[in-house]
């Protein structure tokens, strides 16, 4: 759904990073079939703040909501009843290489990007546009520290919108000290809540 509809444009060099082997193998075959440009690089990776294995949790009834899991904690929907796979675990900034300017990216790993935004931080710091999903109840079951991210965002981007759930109305631009002051908040009005989360589009 990102990768495809970027990668069509030549000019642009995309790298795609899945940890999940049916997830990896249906990203190999949509490239293959809609990317003849020969200008994306998938990995069978996930992304985290160090290297190492991890467990990962698979949702039995929707492809995209497989979760890393860090710990053997209880979730509010049944989670920690999911069947686990080990994958291997990369940090951004290792993982990503060369890339060229201007740079786009987009995170959705269901709650560990403050993980994801530990381990990258060079190659965040870098970005021109950077979308990324932000729910309070998967961040807290994974227990990631949301100040990580909060403080890139900070350090990294001039201006923030944020668009709550999949029909959500996109905000206005505002300034990044403003929008983090209030994802802070959103975060502890629904750190509890497994079905309210946003998205964030950040620019520099």
């Amino acid at each position: 759904m990102t990768v495809v509809a970027i990668a069509r444009n030549p000019l642009v060099r995309c790298q795609a990073f899945e940890p999940d082997p049916i997830n990896f193998a249906n990203l190999l075959a949509n490239i293959a079939a809609n990317c003849p440009h020969r200008n994306v690089v998938a990995k069978q990776i996930a992304l985290f703040s160090s290297p190492g294995r991890l467990r990962l949790e698979l949702a039995r009834d929707n492809l995209g909501d497989h979760r890393l899991r860090i710990y053997d904690t209880a979730g509010r929907l049944g989670e920690h009843q999911r069947r686990t796979i080990e994958v291997h675990a990369y940090p951004l900034d290792e993982a990503a290489g060369d890339f060229l300017s201007p740079l786009g990216i987009k995170i959705d790993t269901q709650g560990a990007e403050p993980y994801v935004f530990a381990g990258g931080r060079n190659v965040i710091g870098q970005a021109d546009l950077l979308v990324t999903e932000f729910w309070p109840y998967g961040i807290r079951r994974l227990r990631g520290d949301i100040r990580e991210l909060l403080d890139q965002l900070l350090a990294s981007f001039g201006t923030i919108a944020i668009a709550e759930a999949e029909e959500g109305k996109l905000s206005g631009l505002v300034a990044v000290a403003a929008a983090c002051e209030r994802l802070a908040a959103l975060y502890h009005q629904y750190e509890n809540d497994p079905d309210w989360y946003c998205d964030i589009i950040a620019r520099k």
